[in-house]
Order: C-alpha cells, then structure tokens, then sequence
C-alpha cells in the first residue's frame, strides 16, 4: 500500500479482450491492475470484446478476484469510448485515454501485425520477462528503451503444503492448444519416459482437452480450479514438464515450482529468469524430445537432485511477487509521466519481415546460477 507523503495516484487504464474463461495474457493484464489499484492509484479495465465472445458483466469472470478499487467498463467494440487518464495499457486509443504504454507479454504468440504494431507505436515498452527486452528489435525498437517489470504469482495461493518427500513418480504439465506451447513435444517425452519408469502417472491440465485420445496413466483435468490445481496437480506431483517451442514468461511452471514442483524445461526464453541448469531446473533445447526424457528421468530416478532442485526453485520463486510488481511498474510508469518525450521518440528502421522466426538467443548451457536480485 502506499504510504502517506506519496505523489498524487496515478489514473491508469486497461484495455483488455475479455472473455468467460482465462486466458493467460488478459489475466496478467488483471493482476497488474489490481496490483497498482492496490498501491492507491485510480485503475480502470476496459472489458472488450474477444472475437465473437464477450462477458456481459463481472458474473462472467467469477473465476477471477479482482481488487475491489478497480473501475470496470463494459466496452462494445463498435462504440469504444475510453476513461481519459495519465497513461492506458493498450494500442489504438485516443490521446485523452493517457500516454500509451505497451505490455510486452510475449513474441510470435498472436497476430505478427499486431505485435509489431505494437512496437511500431511509439510509448513505453514494459515486458513480463527479461528475453523479451530484444522482442522488438527487428521493428526498429531498440533492446535498451525496453524495461523489464517480472510479474508476479499469489503465494498466499501457490504454495507446497506436501512435503517433497511424499511425492511419487508423477510430472504434471500443462496442455494449451497454441503450437508454440509444445503439447506434441511432451506428449512424446512423456510416452518415452513412460517405457523407462513403468510407474508414471501424469497429471495433464487445461482449458480444453487434447484432440488425441490419452492413455490411463494420464488423468486429464479440464479448467481445474485453483485448489484442485494447487492441491491435487501441482502439490502431488514430483516434477513439472514444461516442453515450450517459445514462452513469454512461462507462468505455470512458476506456480508449479512454488508447490514444489522440479522443474523439467525448454530454453523456451520466458525461463531464462527462473530455469538454471542444475540449479532450479533441468533444461533441454526446444523440441528436443530425447533431451527432455533424459531429464525427467534423471529427476525421477534421482530423488536427492529432485528434492534439490526443487527446494532452490521454490526459493527462488518466492521472489516473484506482486507487490514487487506493482510497485516496480508504478515507479516505471510515474518516470514516464514526468518525462514521456524520450519513450515517444518513433522506432528505428525494422530489419526482418514481421513473420520472420522467432528473435531468441542462442542458449548456452553453462548458465547455472540466477541473476535475479534479492528483493
């Protein structure tokens, strides 16, 4: 909360495509409302409508808790109309709705125009993780006007309440029908790690099923709530399979590892703030399948390297709050205000095609230890 003798609230605007069940960068859009709602800034969120589905009211978002200072609005895509403010996340409003800032949540996950209209827009670029400061780099913007705000998970939430001593051998992972999330990949890790450890059980959740049929040692649970998710999924389970071509943060395996969890993952990028080689993970290259069975095995078969990696990942997760959040993004977004001409100079020249691959560094393995500071 903001303490007395602080500068005037700021007036903040969200514009987000909302529809009845969740979506992963529409609910980090959420959580940083109600993160800086809860410093004691004035936080409105624009519920648009996503493609053909829209929510006709807060009922429709029962699956969310918002903070009760935040200023919804209803907003029918043909009659758009915006509350004015200091700054509003979101591409397309008029210059009254605030100076506009752009959340960089992710590359090559949605449409390639919209994302680089995005960068092409001049305005403060904030991204969920630090691979993605290089984002727009082949749209003219350059890696270092990009800051980097690491969101948060509720720890009141995610937590280990089972001790990893009492876990068998099961992995849980995610399911997401986007290409880029690698549901083949682990599919396969997982049938191979299957013929090594006889006893596997997977514990395989998402909004909607896979198309394929699953074997009985996989239990799919469709939208589990947060406490199935919490107790029954992450807080059973010995090791978290992340299998991702590419991830702008990578927020279950976050959630996962605050349970518990070990962490098995790609060099996806969005890990590389919290996935350290033999550190806080096991890490393989993207769609490398035989790499990331090898090392599933490895945490499964070593109970003494699990439980390490493990706790260290658990611990260093801890970090990642939203309070520390919202206060980092605030202080972003005040310099901002007080000094906007230099985040609304025009991007530079673009030097790819907007479809060109996917602007990751190359991974090198011998990165062990993270870099995050201690807050």
């Amino acid at each position: 909360m903001r303490s007395e003798g602080s500068t005037r609230p700021l007036v903040v605007t969200f514009i987000a495509w909302s529809r009845p069940k969740p979506i992963g960068g529409v609910t980090t859009l959420y959580n940083f409302a109600n993160a800086l709602a809860d410093r004691g800034n004035e936080v409105h969120l624009c519920h648009l409508p996503y493609g053909t589905m829209r929510i006709d009211g807060l009922g429709d978002l029962a699956w969310f808790r918002f903070h009760p200072a935040v200023i919804h609005h209803m907003i029918d895509s043909n009659d758009a109309h915006f509350p004015p403010g200091d700054v509003v996340f979101g591409t397309g409003a008029p210059p009254e709705t605030g100076l506009p800032v752009h959340l960089v949540q992710g590359r090559e996950m949605l449409y390639a125009e919209l994302e680089r209209s995005a960068f092409r827009t001049p305005g403060l670029k904030i991204a969920v993780a630090s691979w993605l400061r290089d984002a727009g780099e082949q749209w003219g913007f350059p890696a270092e006007r990009c800051r980097v705000v690491i969101q948060g998970i509720d720890h009141t939430v995610f937590r280990q309440n089972r001790s990893l001593t009492e876990r068998d051998d099961r992995v849980a992972v995610l399911f997401h029908e986007h290409p880029a999330k690698g549901w083949d990949v682990a599919f396969a890790a997982l049938r191979s790690v299957k013929e090594e450890i006889p006893n596997l059980r997977v514990s395989a959740f998402g909004t909607s099923a896979p198309p394929q049929e699953l074997p009985d040692w996989i239990e799919f649970t469709t939208a589990p709530t947060e406490d199935h998710l919490v107790d029954e999924i992450y807080n059973r389970s010995a090791v978290f399979l992340q299998a991702s071509d590419h991830e702008g943060f990578g927020l279950t395996a976050v959630e996962a590892m605050a349970c518990g969890c070990a962490l098995v993952t790609t060099d996806n990028g969005g890990s590389r703030d919290y996935a350290f080689q033999e550190h806080t993970a096991l890490l393989a290259a993207p769609r490398d399948v035989r790499g990331l069975t090898d090392a599933v095995v490895r945490a499964l078969r070593d109970d003494g390297l699990r439980q390490r990696l493990a706790s260290a990942g658990r611990d260093l997760v801890r970090r990642f709050t939203w309070e520390r959040a919202g206060e980092e993004m605030e202080g972003m977004l005040r310099a901002f205000v007080q000094n906007p001409a230099p985040d609304l100079v025009p991007p530079g020249p673009e030097t790819h095609p907007a479809d060109d691959t996917l602007f990751l560094r190359p991974w090198k393995n011998d990165v062990a230890r993270p870099q995050t500071k201690d807050r």
